[in-house]
């Protein structure tokens, strides 16, 4: 199941997204479809829960947070990028 934002961008992409995501070997289903897959009755017994279901799953399984988090969610990460990108320098007077 893939969770999109609903906005005008996510709208004018959606058959392009799709039509990478058949070129990669995804198949496309309709919804109530995936819930039928057995990994939907799966609860995972975890905390872990802000990356997703996968991620959950994964994290039960002992895979480490790590790598399961992108990099880029990490505040101190972003700071150091946006500072080295000059994102937030000096405003111009």
């Amino acid at each position: 199941m893939l969770l999109l934002h609903e906005n005008d961008l996510a709208a004018l992409y959606i058959a392009d997204l799709a039509a990478e995501l058949r070129r990669r070997g995804w198949t496309v289903i309709p919804g109530p479809s995936a819930y039928e897959d057995p990994i939907a009755d799966q609860l995972p017994d975890t905390l872990f829960n802000g990356q997703g279901r996968v991620a959950a799953l994964a994290e039960a399984q002992g895979m480490p947070h790590p790598e399961l988090v992108n990099v880029a969610e990490d505040e101190a990460w972003l700071e150091a990028h946006f500072e080295a990108q000059g994102v937030f320098g000096p405003v111009p007077e």
